[in-house]
């Protein structure tokens, strides 16, 4: 509990129950960024979350199903949730409306998701995927996915062949973009790793298709070994 407290120019003081003396610098008054980028996306947040409000009790409820939707024994692949790395309970049926709808736009969807579509097909996978080394980067390719749509993506995993990190979420990126490139993975301890750390030896690329119009569902998953050779001079 705090008993005392007084600013004096850019410093803040106080006094807690405990006797302890705390003193801090003052927070900075921090200006609404205003431009056109972040002016469009505050623009976007906007007319997701008006759209919210105008959802159904049924769908919001359905979107809280999908907000819960994470990895499990019997669904390793996860959800929406596990997608975006969300521990449970810090994720709303709110949340997984807007991120869902502003992963859409993001790659050209037109109109707004207002229902998950849970239990439907899984979406076609990336076909003839390929993984190549330029030194610097892996760059992971795919041909024309069947009947893509602007909502669906490609999910890129990367594993090393040694055992020297597990399986790691890499990214992902449109399903029509058929490429993508990585240039670090996130290690066991959330350490970000280069590709010079790699050189030499064999990694394991795995790639499958979600779609937040069908939940996040996946397809089973496509790999292909790689090895790190560094390119010759």
């Amino acid at each position: 509990m705090i008993l005392f407290i007084a600013k004096v120019g850019q410093l803040v003081y106080s006094i807690w129950k405990s006797g302890v003396s705390v003193m801090r610098a003052a927070a900075q008054v921090v200006h609404n960024p205003s431009s056109p980028a972040q002016v469009a996306v505050r623009e976007t947040q906007r007319t997701i979350t008006n759209v919210w409000k105008l959802l159904t009790d049924e769908q919001h409820a359905e979107w809280g199903l999908i907000a819960k939707k994470g990895a499990t024994r019997t669904n390793p692949e996860g959800g929406i949730r596990a997608l975006i790395r969300t521990p449970e309970g810090k994720f709303t049926g709110f949340n997984a409306f807007v991120q869902s709808n502003q992963l859409a736009q993001s790659v050209g969807a037109s109109a707004t998701i207002e229902t998950p579509l849970v239990g439907t097909l899984p979406p076609s996978g990336p076909p003839d995927l390929a993984a190549s080394f330029d030194g610097d980067k892996i760059i992971v390719t795919w041909g024309d996915i069947p009947s893509v749509m602007p909502s669906q993506f490609v999910r890129v995993w990367m594993r090393s062949e040694q055992d020297m990190f597990h399986k790691q979420f890499v990214d992902f990126a449109p399903g029509a973009a058929k490429t993508i490139n990585i240039t670090q993975v996130r290690g066991e301890n959330g350490t970000l790793i280069g590709m010079d750390f790699f050189k030499n030896t064999a990694v394991l690329i795995q790639a499958d298709t979600v779609d937040q119009a069908t939940g996040w569902a996946s397809n089973p998953s496509l790999t292909k070994r790689l090895y790190l050779e560094e390119p010759a001079p």
